[in-house]
């Protein structure tokens, strides 16, 4: 997810007769356009498509073209009874408070099954939104490119991030992004979502971090085409999320989760929302994005000889706060 961001020379004259000086006894030829419009409708049709194409250029990189926000300005909505109104924020409304986890259990499905959790079963394609009692859009089930490799792409996301939990995992942290960078230079999203469904929060976020990155050109996101400033790459053969609330991002942001490996999301792999009741198939090469400092999440385990990685892109709350804030004004007064 990026964010970033003919001329006609004027023609003026006489008529030929006024050039002779029998201007006054013959009447003037209308004076030509300085820009003529096309004759015939195919020329015209061109030309508003280039014009077309133009502006899409000068719109606010992330913003997707008009005709993919048509065809699903209207997804799938899987209401819940919860309400986002007011989270749980310790002071200064923009980390959430703690809560309590059961951060060592691993989940099987069989267990949600019989806790009642809901199972939302999803191709990892079609995005579906999920809304709270005042149909605010809480979560977002993102898809996946439309590329016909992306699945050999996936399957080779998963090997690099199973292999590198051999080496140094704080190495690999801060080199993440050269790892993949070969063939993945864009984060895996068909569009940003993010933008689509939630414009002004999204705003919120260029609002914050591009000065920041446009201080600062030497740091570099993670993945140049998401509005994400950090990112999380979970390493290793079987990579299994427990029961957990992010307070440390932003509270009322998102974060974007990318799962791969070789498993049957029928069975596992899912993700669960604790406080939604739900149990989300999650199909390897995906995407879902969640508020991570407000819902508590997890995943389901998967088969005993399966493969599972994933990676999050997130916005830690000091970095979205403090920038604006106290610690912008420090860096500024010492010159940095």
């Amino acid at each position: 997810m990026e964010h970033g961001l003919s001329g006609h020379s004027d023609h003026e004259g006489n008529s030929l007769e006024d050039s002779i000086g029998v201007a006054a006894e013959l009447p003037s030829r209308p004076e030509q356009r300085n820009d003529p419009r096309p004759s015939t409708k195919k020329a015209r049709d061109s030309a508003r498509r280039r014009a077309k194409r133009a502006k899409e250029k000068t719109k606010q990189p992330g913003i997707p073209k008009s005709s993919w926000s048509k065809k699903h300005s209207k997804p799938q909505d899987v209401p819940v009874h919860f309400n986002a109104k007011n989270p749980r924020a310790a002071k200064g409304a923009f980390v959430s408070q703690w809560q309590t986890c059961e951060q060592s259990k691993e989940y099987l499905l069989e267990e949600l099954f019989v806790e009642g959790f809901r199972v939302i079963e999803w191709d990892g394609r079609t995005p579906i939104v999920i809304t709270d009692e005042e149909d605010r859009i809480i979560s977002m089930l993102a898809g996946r490119p439309q590329a016909e490799d992306w699945g050999n792409v996936q399957h080779r996301m998963s090997d690099l991030l199973r292999a590198a939990s051999l080496s140094s995992r704080s190495g690999f942290l801060v080199n993440g992004g050269a790892i993949l960078s070969p063939f993945l230079p864009e984060f895996p999203m068909e569009k940003d979502v993010f933008a689509i469904y939630a414009p002004k929060l999204y705003k919120e976020y260029t609002d914050h971090l591009d000065p920041l990155f446009e201080s600062y050109p030497h740091l570099r996101k993670p993945f140049q085409n998401s509005i994400f400033p950090t990112c999380t790459f979970n390493c290793g053969s079987r990579v299994v999320a427990v029961e957990h609330v992010n307070s440390t991002n932003v509270l009322f942001g998102f974060c974007a989760i990318f799962a791969c490996g070789s498993y049957d999301p029928r069975k596992g792999g899912h993700l669960i929302l604790f406080d939604l009741g739900l149990v989300i198939e999650f199909p390897p090469g995906s995407t879902i994005l969640v508020p991570p400092g407000t819902l508590r999440h997890g995943s389901v385990t998967i088969q005993a000889n399966e493969t599972r990685q994933s990676f999050t892109q997130y916005c830690p709350n000091d970095l979205f706060v403090g920038w604006l804030t106290a610690s912008s004004k420090e860096c500024r007064k010492h010159g940095l």
